[in-house]
């Protein structure tokens, strides 16, 4: 199931490189002025967050799978990369590079040094590949995005969410309360949804949810962390490198999070979790019914 999941994952992204390079044009994706991609979810940092939650599982099926199978997801990974890039998400960028260096430290133990070595160069080579399809495709957009300059505002140099983040934070403060039960499900749109996005899917699960509500999902996020980097040693090691690649693309995800806001994608998200979880649930099964075979053949 997950494999041809991720099947349909690589072939969504190569109709939507297709119809944002008009070859032809399909009329699926919205064209932005500044030329990034916004994907099928209409939106560039949505869509970025995606990528880097995928870009680490896709690339962890592809080592631990052969023949055609293990070609398809070779080329999803590239391409995946490649549309990151074209997001110009400055955000999923720090995600995936913040999320995979911690990956590194979490799995330290169930690694061989010259694997992350390799994948090491593999994820700079392709990268280098991103950045030039950009600078190729969208020097203009690339451009704007990182153009500072020496009286850029820390406001201006996060396009503008510091400014919301203040509002949002200013609204809760009329109602000290708010801090702990936060306002109510989807309140925000309809209290302070007037000063646009709230770029950060923390405050606004803690403005609509408080203290409580973004504690819960931040224990369910640590949970699913912890429980996937302790079952690593029962993982074979045709699924590890999927394991591990989880790990990545939800820890990179959970650091992209922070400078945008996620509403659509969860339903694909949780879906993954949810069936990669289930692989590993099997595989600890397995695990302990042989470690119990190996004991009774002791006896």
């Amino acid at each position: 199931v997950l494999q041809w999941l991720i099947v349909l994952l690589v072939l969504v992204n190569v109709i939507t490189l297709i119809d944002f390079l008009n070859i032809p044009d399909l009329g699926i994706i919205t064209e932005r002025d500044d030329g990034r991609i916004t994907g099928p979810v209409q939106e560039v940092n949505q869509y970025g967050a995606i990528l880097i939650f995928l870009i680490p599982v896709t690339a962890g099926l592809m080592l631990g799978s052969s023949g055609m199978f293990k070609m398809v997801y070779a080329f999803g990974s590239a391409l995946a990369v490649v549309l990151l890039g074209l997001t110009v998400s400055r955000g999923s960028w720090v995600g995936i590079i913040c999320g995979g260096l911690y990956t590194v430290y979490l799995v330290r133990d169930y690694v061989r040094r010259d694997a992350v070595i390799k994948g090491a160069v593999i994820a700079l080579i392709i990268g280098t590949i991103a950045v030039v399809t950009v600078i190729v495709v969208n020097p203009e957009g690339v451009l704007k995005k990182f153009e500072f300059s020496a009286d850029s505002s820390i406001n201006s140099l996060s396009s503008g969410r510091i400014d919301v983040w203040r509002r949002l934070l200013t609204k809760m403060s009329y109602w000290p309360v708010s801090f702990l039960t936060g306002y109510g499900w989807n309140t925000y749109r309809v209290l302070i949804g007037i000063y646009g996005d709230p770029h950060n899917t923390y405050l606004l699960y803690w403005f609509n949810l408080g203290l409580i509500g973004l504690g819960l999902y931040l224990f369910v996020v640590l949970w699913v962390l912890r429980y996937t980097v302790s079952s690593l040693r029962y993982i074979s090691e045709g699924l590890k490198p999927l394991v591990i690649g989880f790990i990545m693309g939800f820890m990179s995800l959970h650091v992209a999070i922070f400078f945008v806001a996620l509403y659509t994608p969860w339903l694909f998200i949780w879906a993954m979790t949810g069936t990669v979880l289930r692989v590993i649930v099997d595989e600890r099964r397995r695990a302990m019914i042989e470690e119990d075979n190996e004991e009774l053949k002791e006896q």
